[in-house]
């Protein structure tokens, strides 16, 4: 929800549990996270990690090939927030990883030499809440190092640079909307480039416990669907809830670059 005070005026740390579904480019996932307050001049903390899981059925999240088997994931930033008449602004940057396991398919093509790849990312972000109704937030996800990763003998999964803006407006103390813009690219040849849109509620069904399903569009992963799951405890105050990023994931597309192995024919 929307704060209501600077992060200066609260104190103690919010720990939380969260827990998600596969989305676009993005795996199942749990972790447990902490928001901590640094200083009364609003610097904070805010970290989390996470297992991730195997992808459901037989739907990738990166595009065809499945993720599987446990791996792991951290997202750390550092921020400042601070409030002006009825307006407060928050920036934070930080950092991000990712250690992914691959498995099969989706779409019966047969794979050999599956790996496990590791990448990480830059983040940062900048808002400003309004009247305690209505936030803006924009965003930048940076991939770094070694963006271009072998996941078989056929596909390469590429950590994709993303841009966004999103929005949210309150419709009461339990319920906000979410819609969002986002531009995807990558920087290597064979990922997915261009614009997406996103849609959201975030229910908060008690102090500590809240409900986000999510649906976003794009032409590199089509129509997707999630939901994420928050237990918050400690302060368990509004004002941090908020300026949690939501936008923290190594988001990874795998586009078909090796082409499928074919059998050798001896003469």
């Amino acid at each position: 929800m929307i704060p209501t005070i600077s992060i200066a005026e609260d104190k103690g740390i919010d720990w939380r549990v969260e827990a998600q579904s596969q989305a676009a480019g993005t795996p199942n996932q749990a972790g447990i996270g902490a928001f901590v307050p640094l200083s009364s001049e609003g610097f904070y903390f805010d970290g989390i990690a996470k297992a991730s899981f195997s992808d459901i059925g037989n739907e990738s999240s990166l595009k065809d090939t499945k993720v599987s088997g446990i791996g792991a994931s951290s997202s750390l930033r550092l921020g400042q927030s601070w409030s002006s008449n009825n307006y407060v602004f928050d920036f934070n940057a930080g950092y991000d990883t990712r250690y992914m396991k691959t498995g099969n398919t989706d779409n019966g093509v047969n794979v050999i030499d599956k790996k496990n790849v590791f990448y990480h990312q830059l983040a940062y972000s900048a808002a400003v809440f309004i009247d305690e109704t209505f936030y803006v937030n924009a965003y930048g996800l940076t991939p770094v190092g070694s963006t271009k990763k072998d996941l078989n003998n056929t596909y390469v999964g590429i950590a994709l640079h993303t841009y966004g803006l999103d929005m949210s407006y309150v419709i009461n103390d339990s319920l906000n909307t979410v819609l969002g813009y986002y531009y995807q690219d990558s920087d290597t040849s064979g990922g997915t480039v261009g614009s997406g849109v996103k849609a959201g509620l975030d229910y908060k069904i008690n102090d500590q416990l809240a409900l986000a399903p999510n649906i976003s569009y794009d032409n590199g992963f089509n129509t997707r669907f999630s939901l994420n799951l928050t237990y918050q405890f400690g302060t368990t105050s509004d004002t941090f809830s908020s300026l949690r990023s939501n936008n923290r994931d190594i988001r990874v597309y795998d586009p078909i670059i090796h082409g499928p192995m074919r059998p050798m024919i001896l003469d």
